[in-house]
């Protein structure tokens, strides 16, 4: 459903020109995960203080593109839905003021209810650059369960350029694996 939910608003927004060059493996065993990501894009790990969450960025060459991963053991009852209203309130309110969020297929809308361990939204607003010019985001959203793990996937990127590296975006998004 991650991927449904999250790409269904994608389609309108962007369409894709050059296939992506994939060819490069993370895995993090504590964090249960492994994802691929092209060569020419970085990425920093980084564990809290107190050892609950990690942290993962992943950064394209110019960093106009990211996808960042948070990971936390779950603490009591996993209620997705209030941690995407929550998301939505504090942290994507302060990233793009006046965001909306982009439209869920009827499909993935039905997909969403049979899941109670994930949930997720795509987002589009403005946002101010570093000289002070409002550019226009994407944004996509998710949260997931997997046994006493909740990851917490967020990609970014200008309007612009998600659309010439949709494809890189989807591939490196369609091989997230959760390890056992």
């Amino acid at each position: 459903m991650r991927r449904s939910i999250l790409l269904s608003g994608v389609v309108a927004v962007g369409v894709a020109v050059a296939s992506p060059a994939i060819s490069r493996e993370i895995r993090d065993p504590e964090a249960k995960f492994k994802i691929k990501v092209p060569d020419t894009w970085s990425a920093v790990s980084q564990s809290s203080r107190d050892g609950a969450s990690l942290f993962w960025a992943f950064l394209s060459p110019d960093e106009h593109f990211r996808i960042i991963l948070r990971t936390e053991k779950l603490r009591g009852k996993f209620e997705c839905d209030k941690r995407l209203s929550a998301f939505e309130a504090s942290e994507l309110k302060n990233r793009m003021p006046g965001f909306v969020r982009l439209p869920v297929s009827d499909e993935d809308a039905k997909a969403k209810a049979k899941s109670p361990d994930e949930c997720g939204g795509s987002y589009a607003g403005l946002r101010k650059d570093g000289k002070n010019n409002p550019r226009a985001y994407i944004v996509f959203a998710n949260f997931e369960r997997k046994g006493g793990i909740v990851y917490r996937w967020l990609g970014e990127a200008e309007k612009e350029t998600f659309e010439k590296q949709t494809d890189e975006f989807l591939a490196m998004w369609e091989s997230i694996v959760y390890l056992d």
